[in-house]
């Protein structure tokens, strides 16, 4: 049985993808923007879709990061703060995390510290606008996967959560062989 197309219009007609201005459509029930174009190499290497929580407080930023890991393979959600970042986390497993740095409730640190702490943890990428070289080598040292810095070049931010997700996937793969042999 194929993928299920839903395909969900206003009365007015089509909709535009607010990323792109390109048409789209719903796809295999998930609720998340598809566009017509199909991603020449998506991420999507395992069985299951990959998911990402992006987490800022400026909607224009969330939306462009969705749009990018979309294209990717990733089902995405969101949230605006730390706070509900952290909920989202607890009811859901996810394979990346996309955070800023400030925000309101709880900031991007005390969240990426609380990733951190965690057993088996996401992949945990921040997009941020601060400039404070001690605390982006802070976080490095801590172990978050890659920072940005504000704007962010979708080339290098695509190809950079593909080599994270496919180094991901390989170390997976190894530890699973490894088991499996001993």
């Amino acid at each position: 049985m194929g993928p299920r197309l839903i395909a969900r219009f206003p009365a007015t007609g089509p909709s535009r993808c607010r990323i792109t201005s390109r048409m789209w459509r719903l796809c295999y029930g998930c609720e998340a923007p598809k566009h017509n174009r199909v991603a020449k190499k998506p991420i999507a290497m395992a069985k299951r879709r990959l998911k990402a929580l992006v987490v800022d407080d400026e909607k224009n930023v969330r939306s462009l990061l969705i749009g990018w890991l979309f294209r990717e393979g990733f089902l995405c959600n969101e949230a605006d703060d730390g706070a509900k970042a952290l909920r989202e986390i607890r009811l859901a497993r996810y394979d990346l995390v996309v955070a800023d740095l400030r925000m309101p409730n709880r900031n991007g640190h005390a969240l990426c510290q609380e990733i951190l702490d965690q057993g088996d943890r996401p992949r945990l990428v921040v997009v941020t606008g601060v400039n404070e070289p001690r605390l982006l080598r802070d976080l490095q040292s801590r172990g978050v996967d890659h920072v940005f810095q504000k704007p962010v070049n979708a080339t290098e931010f695509v190809s950079r959560i593909r080599e994270l997700m496919q180094s991901s996937d390989s170390s997976v793969r190894a530890a699973g062989s490894r088991t499996r042999v001993a």
